[in-house]
């Protein structure tokens, strides 16, 4: 048996520091783990916020003049109401990001010191008079789309809607012939326009500057002063900038597309659904106007106007169907309507001094539309337009030595709508919309008869009621 062989001691001293070097050699030559590049992220705007804010209001240009109908005498520059003032109040609203671009709307409501006063001399029945003038805001609110682009974390957006509020406004002339006051102390409807930058410094809150322009609509407003009567027109308006902060719910930042991997499956719009509504109609021109045919009678064709408005709410359902980004459906709504107005007057009718009263009431309506938009994922942007219907309650009456004559229509009117809105799915089954309507019932001709001095001789009147509308509402997806 041959004994085992080891190697000489010099030799395995070398192998041993050859396979020792051999695995330092490679340890070295290895690359070390680099670690995994986190996905960028960018800013995302998308989701409910609500907010305060505080402003001042300046630079209103109502200019007063006063009307006496009838006496050929005007006093056309009275004065200018300036409004200023400082207000501040709360606001709340929804944003949608879809790439740079963001689109939402936004609703708030203002406590508010806006006002100014005149005080003016003019010669307006053969004596000196002086007047004086105030118009306060006591309060304001407005309901606008917003849409913008976005630089990451900074908003740039115009925005523009509805405006109402709450206006004292007062007018009073005194001289040797008496005194007369015009007031007018209601709710106005009117529109407003701006511009504005938000700036988001931690993920759920953001500060803003913005500028608007507010403007509330002409209101007439009529008075006596010694039995003439005297008008004036109100057209209060002013301009605003506010700072305002927002605290957004969610504050998720979303991935940057090109590291985000797979997107999720696409949101569809198709399905059946119901919900509720909120809104508000204004706008309302029907134009009065009256006839006496047939006996060279000239007409009235200023008798006045309806300027419907007035809260409304009620119900709605419909069917989406989606064909890729394409959205078509149909949706039947019902209303409880409180949109009315009221005209009291005076007029000369058949030569004589006369008093007109009239009413516009739309005590309930509905419409039966289809619906057409584009879809970007959970945001629907629609137009709409079809069948309206509606309880329309009309009168137009005057009274005066001629006698009196009634003019009257209550029964369900059919007309026409047309209009847009956005909606948002903020659940799978659940969505809200913001939605703008005009609705026109048509023309009905009335025929009347007076009654007293001028017995069976007619008069008639072309009844046309109309309103635009806001709303918003909630719906449920079956």
């Amino acid at each position: 048996m041959n004994p085992l062989k080891l190697p000489p001691p010099g030799i395995a001293a070398l192998a041993l520091l050859g396979s020792m070097a051999t695995a330092h050699a490679a340890d070295l030559g290895a690359a070390p783990a680099e670690p995994a590049a986190p996905i960028p992220y960018a800013f995302n705007w998308t989701g409910f916020y609500i907010g305060d804010n505080v402003g001042y209001g300046f630079g209103g240009h109502d200019r007063v003049g006063l009307d006496v109908p009838y006496e050929g005498r005007k006093a056309n520059d009275v004065g200018t109401l300036e409004d200023s003032g400082v207000f501040g109040g709360v606001q709340a609203g929804f944003n949608y990001q879809l790439g740079s671009f963001v689109f939402g709307f936004e609703a708030d409501i203002q406590g508010s010191g806006i006002s100014d006063m005149i005080r003016s001399h003019l010669i307006l029945l053969n004596e000196r008079d002086t007047v004086i003038g105030r118009s306060r805001v006591d309060w304001f609110g407005t309901v606008r789309p917003r849409i913008g682009f976005a630089w990451d974390r900074v908003l740039l957006y115009g925005t523009g809607g509805l405006a109402f509020g709450g206006i004292d406004y007062r007018v009073s002339a005194d001289s040797v012939f008496g005194r007369t006051d015009l007031k007018s102390d209601d709710t106005q409807v009117g529109w407003t326009a701006g511009a504005g930058i938000e700036y988001a410094f931690m993920d759920n809150w953001s500060a803003k500057l913005e500028y608007k322009y507010v403007n509330f609509g002409k209101n007439y407003v009529a008075g006596r002063q010694n039995g003439l009567i005297v008008t004036t027109d109100e057209t209060p308006d002013f301009q605003s900038v506010s700072v305002g902060l927002n605290y957004r719910f969610g504050g998720m930042p979303m991935a940057h597309p090109a590291e985000a991997g797979e997107p999720p499956d696409a949101f569809s719009w198709t399905g059946l659904y119901a919900g509720a509504n909120l809104g508000y109609g204004f706008g309302g021109q029907d134009q009065v106007g009256l006839q006496v045919p047939n006996t060279g009678v000239p007409n009235i064709d200023d008798a006045g106007k309806f300027e419907d408005s007035g809260a409304f709410g009620g119900l709605q359902a419909g069917y989406n169907y989606q064909m890729g980004s394409f959205v078509v459906g149909v949706e039947g709504d019902m209303q409880g309507s409180g949109v009315s107005d009221r005209i009291h007057r005076d007029i000369r009718f058949l030569g004589q001094a006369s008093t007109e009263t009239g009413k516009s009431n739309i005590d309930w309506f509905g419409t039966l539309r289809p619906r057409a938009g584009f879809a970007w994922d959970r945001l629907l942007v629609y137009g709409t337009g079809g069948l309206a219907v509606g309880g329309v309650d009309y009168l137009v009456s005057a009274a005066g030595p001629f006698g009196r004559f009634d003019l009257r229509n209550d029964d369900t009117r059919v007309g026409w709508t047309a209009g847009a809105g956005i909606e948002y799915a903020f659940m799978d089954n659940w969505s809200a919309k913001l939605e703008y309507k005009y609705v026109n019932f048509g023309k009905e001709h009335l025929e009347g008869n007076i009654q007293g001095l001028y017995h069976d001789l007619p008069v008639t009147t072309d009844e046309t009621p109309d309103f635009s509308s806001v709303d918003l509402g909630v719906n449920y997806r079956f």
